[in-house]
């Protein structure tokens, strides 16, 4: 095991766990072993199996009968009672020192072999591009964030908050995948926009081929390009679906393109874009739009939109607009 997770002979774990394995052999016993929570669970045992035999009754006698039994045993006794663990209670105890095994060899597996996401970038108020190490490059989207969860020759794994737009070299030797809320890409190498927003991870497919899957692996579809896919919170594969590129990637060159959408749509863009909150009536909200819009500055950006729709956004506190109708 130490040659395997790189363990020191003397680890606190690994002698613990050798401790107990002398248990289960029978060349040692349960209480010889010298470890704090080991100690205390031996206790509460005796108190329990100290309780349990003062006070055992059995259905052919009375309550009181047991008990005087009971106080005529103790008042009997001329040496010290010493309690000694049955042959089923050393299985009790050999199971669960297997448990504390497993678990404490688990723990360690798991730390060896899933180390912590590493923050590789993170897009605050603009944009931001990252090289990968392979030559991959990763323009993340305003209030975005990009983690790596491993790299090897085999595979290069990462993990988005928020939305970017990816362009993965090719390497026919090698997968790229990208987590995403509840659904993940694995990718030779392609062009594609990954979004994690509104509880739901969406892929635009610009160029090339990928699999977009479930997070739990269960259901996937390939996507070839010009083709979208949606997956929900609660892991439900939406059908491919058509897209036009300059509407999805758009924000790139600090533009937000639509055509035919609603204005509920154009508001929820510009929400994330700049980590707002925006307010209009319902009525404003329905109305769909086509055109564009800077992206440069929030107060800019609504300003235009606000002529469009023949009124206002007025800003009611720092992160906060709300349309009003003009007079």
């Amino acid at each position: 095991m130490s040659n395997e997770l790189n363990l020191s002979s003397n680890d606190p774990d690994l002698v613990l766990a050798r401790q107990y394995g002398k248990v289960l052999t029978g060349a040692r016993e349960a209480e010889q072993i010298n470890d704090p929570l080991h100690k205390l669970l031996v206790r509460a045992r005796n108190s329990a199996n100290q309780t349990e035999r003062e006070f055992q009754t059995e259905n052919t006698e009375s309550s009181w009968n047991c008990v005087e039994r009971a106080i005529l045993e103790i008042e009997s006794r001329s040496e010290p009672n010493i309690l000694s663990i049955t042959s089923t209670k050393k299985w009790y105890w050999a199971a669960a020192a297997v448990i504390l095994i497993a678990f404490t060899s688990l723990f360690l597996l798991r730390q060896t072999l899933e180390p912590e996401p590493r923050l590789l970038a993170e897009a605050v108020a603009s944009i931001s591009v990252v090289e990968l190490a392979d030559g991959s490059t990763v323009t993340l989207r305003p209030n975005s964030r990009l983690y790596q969860l491993s790299s090897s020759d085999q595979l290069q794994s990462y993990s988005l908050n928020g939305e970017a737009l990816f362009e993965v070299e090719s390497q026919s030797e090698r997968t790229f995948a990208v987590e995403a809320g509840p659904g993940r890409v694995v990718v030779t190498g392609t062009r594609f926009n990954l979004s994690d927003r509104n509880e739901r991870s969406t892929v635009h497919l610009l160029d090339g081929s990928v699999i977009f899957e479930t997070a739990d692996r269960a259901r996937s579809v390939t996507l070839s390009s010009g083709e979208a896919s949606v997956i929900s919170r609660d892991n439900v594969l939406g059908d491919p679906f058509l897209f036009e590129p300059e509407e999805i990637t758009g924000w790139t060159q600090s533009r937000l393109t639509f055509r035919n959408r609603q204005v509920s749509e154009i508001l929820t863009e510009l929400e994330f874009h700049y980590n707002i909150t925006i307010q209009a009536p319902d009525e404003i909200q329905q109305i769909t739009l086509g055109g564009s819009v800077a992206l440069d500055n929030p107060d800019q950006s609504l300003e235009d939109l606000g002529v469009v729709l023949g009124g206002e956004f007025i800003q009611t506190n720092d992160q906060s607009y709300q349309f009003r109708l003009a007079r």
